[in-house]
């Protein structure tokens, strides 16, 4: 049997989406996205604006050998918007089966302690708990870019995956999307 890999690995690696502009090519499927989602495999949904466009891609693991699966992603833009620029992202990640609730991760600041990446000039403008998921509000500047706003929803269905949805957008675009982010992350369901 593979070894779990560290809580830091898999965290780092699930959020490592967050900062994650735009799919290879820059490429986006033609058809609107519905209200609601639902992916059945992974058994979550949410809710995104009517006339977002959608596609999806497989992230690499990135990580130990433990974490070998693709990481599906799916990805949101609002119609005319720059995909680097404003965005919506959920990212499920395949997590060890030692990995039951979502203290497995730490307390919330413990993980808001992980968000940002390192090397990124970033700050943590709120931390909630609610219920069965943490919700993170924070700005970061990556290297070369300019500020960018984003919110992100972190949940585990014990023993088996790490969903997490990041809205982000740049900071002279957030007071134009946020309402439509926070209901967004308000929306989102994880199935037990």
């Amino acid at each position: 049997a593979v070894p779990a890999p560290p809580r830091r690995a898999v965290l780092a690696a699930a959020l490592a989406a967050a900062l994650f502009p735009l799919l290879p090519g820059g490429a986006f499927a033609a058809a609107a996205s519905s209200t609601p989602f639902e992916d059945g495999f992974y058994r979550y949904r949410l809710a995104v604006p009517e006339g977002w466009k959608k596609d999806t891609a497989n992230l690499g693991s990135g990580g130990p050998a433990a974490m070998a699966t693709p990481r599906p992603l799916t990805v949101w833009v609002p119609e005319g918007a720059d995909p680097g620029a404003v965005n919506v992202t959920a990212v499920v990640t395949p997590i060890a089966n030692d990995y039951q609730k979502l203290t497995s991760f730490g307390t919330p600041e413990n993980v808001a302690n992980m968000i940002v990446p390192r090397g990124v000039e970033g700050k943590m403008l709120g931390v909630k708990t609610a219920g069965t998921h943490y919700l993170f509000e924070y700005e970061v500047t990556p290297p070369g870019r300019g500020k960018k706003h984003l919110l992100t929803w972190f949940g585990i269905r014990g023993g088996e995956c790490l969903l997490s949805v990041t809205a982000q957008a740049d900071e002279g675009e957030w007071d134009k999307y946020q309402a439509a982010f926070r209901e967004v992350m308000e929306s989102v369901q994880l199935e037990a």
